[in-house]
């Protein structure tokens, strides 16, 4: 969680997608405005309506056919023949397969029931209409014109906010940006939605040379493309509950922190039967997490409410701004997103919506930050004004500098890499590159007005924002109570940060210390040296960590 310098290059590199689309988002139209024509009779062109959903449409000379595919979904037309063939199973269109000029037409009806498409066409203009309320066309057809060079396509279908973060300059480098990364963009093998407080959300995912393409398309409430968020996605094993998670105990349901364009959806995980109870927030660490902060197989945030939960303690998680609005957070601050915009601001607007739900003691309101949001704990409680906190806790947060840090986790990977006889030369040079970069931040010559050239950890203004932060050195005059919990098994926020704490604290009578002998980052129980691949098979939460919370709450 505490590869900032990653995610933030990625992010960067990542502005790269493309399609290409000559449709615009209206009301459903499936004729011209002068005159209404019925779906089953009006007959359209193939390749218009069927790349404008953004599906692949292939000609096959020799058999005189054409397949049309998005996602799962495949159709299949021959010309003369008065039959189709969806996934398999023969179709009747009622009239024939032809060419019309050059192009190949069909009822405009087939497409719409195949693809489950409000997709219209309009006469007077000749092309297509996408429908509003139609996010999946919406979605599929933003990114087929991006990917395609259709520049113009693809703003029709962004609002105004994402036009100010997605400029056109910036909409034409995704296509090429993203075949850098992820190689040559073929077709788009699966289409998955769903909806969250804020948007409705169409993950699309893509085959490609090199890995496969994961885009998540987020609409407003009007069907426009409001942000998009590109993962990568290692295989791991699918995600298991724990033992401990008893669904009879809790319950949960959506909320919203925060407000306006860049409010976060969010789960409020309460105890069944049980009023003004406290509340943990909770805080992820680096990196675009989602609410329940995953990685790979693990979904620790996850495993804390339901654990908490079932011990009567109400939990509060959400997206990370920074996935729920990736290209907006980055132009919000003015150019100036620093880690109070990506973190503090949010968890404040999280204690304030706390106090506001039934059934929670807003005098219990506990805030609990993992890795980075562990780190910044100070900086958060420095910025409760109103002093809502009532305690706070520290989980595998680093004592001293996140650019420290950096340096000691690629350090200890390198170790490892040579304890398991494994090749080290890209770990050394990553930690050569590492440590230049370190020397550069930390020269006092430079600074978020005067940035070095050749400068490559990320956005310059976050991490000359935060060089050379100490946490410690603001929490030793501060007066919540702390729990400061840490895996002896980490293998990126090493174990002796915790006695780096001690140390800072030593003045403080109300901290309380806790060490974890097999506890990785993520908070599971590993034998062994942890490398981080552990994390490819299912595991949980160390209960002892649920159990320690609870009684720091409690006590």
């Amino acid at each position: 969680m505490l590869h900032k310098v990653a995610t933030a290059s990625l992010a960067t590199a990542l502005w790269v997608s493309p399609i290409a689309s000559a449709a615009a988002v209206g009301s459903e139209v499936t004729a011209s405005s002068n005159q209404a024509v019925a779906a089953e009779s009006l007959i359209v062109p193939v390749r218009a309506v069927g790349e404008t959903i953004g599906a692949s449409v292939k000609w096959d000379e020799a058999t005189s056919s054409v397949t049309v595919v998005r996602g799962q979904t495949q159709l299949q037309l021959k010309v003369g023949e008065s039959t189709a063939v969806v996934n398999g199973k023969t179709v009747d269109l009622g009239v024939k397969v032809e060419f019309i000029g050059d192009r190949i037409q069909v009822p405009l009806s087939i497409l719409q029931d195949t693809f489950e498409s409000k997709i219209g066409w309009d006469t007077k203009t000749g092309k297509a209409v996408l429908a509003k309320g139609d996010v999946t066309s919406a979605a599929t057809s933003f990114v087929h014109a991006f990917l395609t060079g259709d520049v113009q396509g693809a703003l029709g279908l962004m609002n105004d906010k994402l036009k100010a973060a997605l400029p056109a300059e910036v909409i034409g480098t995704l296509a090429p940006n993203y075949q850098a990364i992820f190689g040559q963009i073929d077709e788009l093998v699966q289409v998955n939605t769903s909806k969250n407080a804020v948007h409705e959300n169409v993950e699309l995912i893509y085959k490609a040379s090199n890995m496969p393409l994961h885009l998540t398309i987020r609409l407003d409430s009007s069907g426009l493309v409001d942000d998009m968020y590109v993962s990568i996605e290692p295989t791991a094993a699918p995600y298991e509950k724990p033992k401990y998670d008893d669904a009879k105990l809790y319950t949960e349901k959506d909320i919203v922190v925060g407000s306006g364009e860049m409010a976060l959806p969010g789960t409020l995980t309460m105890p069944v039967g049980k009023g003004n109870v406290p509340v943990v927030i909770l805080v992820h660490g680096s990196g675009p997490n989602d609410r329940d902060e995953t990685f790979l197989s693990v979904k620790p945030f996850r495993d804390l409410a339901v654990g908490l939960a079932a011990q009567g303690i109400a939990v509060i998680r959400y997206e990370k701004v920074t996935r729920e609005h990736t290209a907006k957070s980055s132009v919000a601050a003015g150019g100036k997103f620093s880690v109070k915009e990506e973190t503090i601001d949010d968890a404040i607007r999280a204690v304030q919506l706390a106090k506001t739900l039934d059934g929670i003691d807003p005098k219990r309101i506990i805030v609990a930050g993992h890795s980075q949001g562990g780190m910044m704990m100070p900086r958060i409680i420095e910025a409760d004004t109103n002093h809502d906190i009532a305690k706070a806790v520290i989980i595998s947060g680093p004592a001293n500098s996140l650019e420290d840090a950096l340096i000691e986790q690629t350090e200890y990977a390198l170790e490892s890499a040579k304890l398991m006889g494994q090749p080290t030369e890209p770990i050394a040079q990553r930690l050569d590159m590492f440590k230049q970069q370190v020397a550069l931040l930390k020269d006092p010559q430079y600074s978020v007005s005067n940035v070095p050239q050749g400068f490559a950890l990320g956005d310059p203004y976050w991490w000359y924002d935060l060089r050379n932060y100490s946490g410690a050195a603001i929490a030793k005059n501060q007066k919540t109570p702390l729990l400061i919990m840490q895996g002896e098994n980490d293998a990126q926020v090493l174990a002796h940060h915790l006695d780096n704490w001690k140390k800072a604290l030593s003045n403080r009578t109300d901290v309380t210390y806790s060490l974890y002998p097999k506890v990785t980052h993520f908070l599971i129980e590993s034998e062994g040296r942890s490398t981080g691949m552990e994390h490819l098979k299912p595991a949980n939460v160390s209960e002892a960590i649920i159990n320690d919370i609870v009684k720091f709450i409690k006590n």
